[in-house]
């Protein structure tokens, strides 16, 4: 119980490391994102002070009035030592006027009068609030030199209109710094993910497959197939389940052993007497040739005597264990061979049977007596099903994967769903002759042989029985 509970531990704190990992990496990347915008808002409304104060330092007059070759006149060098000195204080970027053709008019940076400033056509929606008169600022962009930076804008009135504006460029060194911490936590988000695969390729090792194998074993055994051992590859409660499996599948194989062996011997000591008793018959029969009645009689005993023997027979044939000699088997000589054995019976009940190959020349690997005795039990059971004649269609498909599937037909009766998912049952018979062991013994014998058997039936629409054998 302490290797149980230590397991199961051992899986809660696995799901929790999970779950740590998904929300740490969400909480952080919720984190960045919410400083890099509170620190580019910050930015802005800074830049955006800047520049407005600049803008209320500045005569519009005079700013407008500056024209190309202006550039050493005393008005243009007070304004931009005024700029500079701004820009030294605030610890900007850059500082600089431009008209509303976004031609330059004093830059902090110097310039000539009237050049373009090109950058600015990608600021052009922003600017438009500039000349309604609100300062405003820009999206984040990459300069020349590689770092990030903002600009602040800001309107210069000329009496009642906005004849110009205040660009201040301000670096945003820090945000790189976010940028940095972003790829360190997508970096530490991708390896949390790769662990969390590698941690679920081995829970499935140790987990799923495991449970899947124990699944595929139940369905053996709830299938009627005890021989293939359950083995144990795991640990904890698992490991536990498939040592109980194991010990429920070798109690059903012992106690099916049991079983067979008390059926044999029944059947060995049933058969004795019956052999006496058919001996001792016959020599009655013998003396009673003169006594037409009496002889009738006789020779029914023999008769059902003949019927307990071959009863017996077939108990014993069902009990015996045996190891299938499994070699490359031509499916069409194994058809030959039982047609020579039933082709007086077929005449005698007006039954037609015929073999249909997609491919001629299909090879199984099974064991050729055992093949042999499931054609010779499932055509004879057809027969049995149609006194008035009919037909037997016997299909070999081409084969699919590793199994071939060969299937018999008839035109007989035919049974109900319900009982022809009984009808390999040992001891199920639909008839009152029969022992319930014919299609028993051709399902042991498949299975023995690595195959399958399958039953589909309606009444009054015949039978089909389906069967797939390992391909060689």
């Amino acid at each position: 119980m302490f290797g149980i509970r230590k397991s199961i531990q051992g899986r809660l704190v696995l799901i929790f490391v999970l779950l740590t990992v998904i929300v740490v990496g969400a909480s952080g990347l919720s984190l960045h994102w919410r400083a890099k915008r509170s620190l580019d808002e910050e930015l802005g409304r800074k830049l955006m002070a800047v520049a407005s104060s600049v803008a209320s330092q500045i005569d519009g007059r005079a700013v407008t009035s500056l024209k190309p070759g202006d550039e050493g006149s005393r008005t243009y060098r007070n304004i931009e030592r005024k700029l500079a000195s701004i820009r030294e204080r605030t610890d900007v970027k850059r500082v600089y006027l431009f008209d509303k053709n976004l031609m330059n008019l004093v830059d902090s940076e110097g310039g000539r009068i009237g050049a373009e400033y090109p950058r600015l056509r990608f600021d052009e929606a922003e600017l438009k609030s500039v000349w309604d008169g609100s300062p405003v600022s820009s999206v984040l962009f990459e300069g020349n030199d590689g770092v990030l930076y903002k600009s602040g804008y800001a309107p210069i009135w000329v009496g009642s209109v906005v004849q110009a504006a205040v660009g201040v460029d301000g670096s945003a060194t820090f945000l790189a710094s976010i940028r940095d911490i972003t790829r360190s936590v997508l970096i530490i988000g991708f390896l949390g993910i790769l662990l969390g695969i590698a941690i679920a390729i081995i829970f499935s090792q140790t987990i799923v497959t495991p449970i899947k194998r124990l699944v595929a074993a139940s369905e053996r055994i709830g299938a009627g197939t005890y021989h293939e051992p359950i083995e144990a590859t795991s640990t904890g409660e698992i490991g536990f389940l498939a040592k109980t499996m194991e010990e429920m599948r070798s109690n059903i194989v012992k106690r099916d052993r049991q079983l067979k062996t008390m059926l044999a011997g029944v059947a060995h000591e049933i058969r004795n007497p019956l052999g006496g008793i058919e001996i001792f018959a016959g020599l009655l029969a013998q003396e009673l040739e003169r006594d037409a009645e009496q002889k009738r009689r006789v020779e029914r005993i023999v008769k059902e005597v003949k019927n307990l023997k071959r009863i017996v027979n077939d108990f014993l044939e069902y009990a015996r264990p045996t190891t299938p000699n499994r070699q490359r088997c031509r499916i069409s000589d194994m058809y030959d061979d039982v047609l020579a054995f039933v082709s007086h019976h077929l005449t005698d009940r007006g039954v037609d049977i015929s073999l249909r190959e997609e491919n001629e020349g299909t090879v199984v690997f099974a064991d050729p007596r055992h093949l042999k005795q499931v054609f010779l039990n499932l055509i004879r059971n057809s027969i049995e099903a149609m006194p008035d004649g009919g037909q037997i269609r016997i299909n070999v498909r081409q084969p699919v994967g590793e199994f071939v599937e060969i299937s018999f037909e008839d035109t007989g009766e035919g049974v109900s769903a319900e009982t022809a998912e009984r009808l390999f049952d040992p001891f199920f018979t639909t008839r009152q002759e029969g022992t319930g062991l014919g299609l028993a013994m051709v399902k042991k014998l498949i299975e023995d042989t690595g195959g399958q058997i399958e039953a589909q039936s309606e009444r009054d629409k015949g039978l089909l029985l389906r069967i797939t054998l390992p391909r060689a």
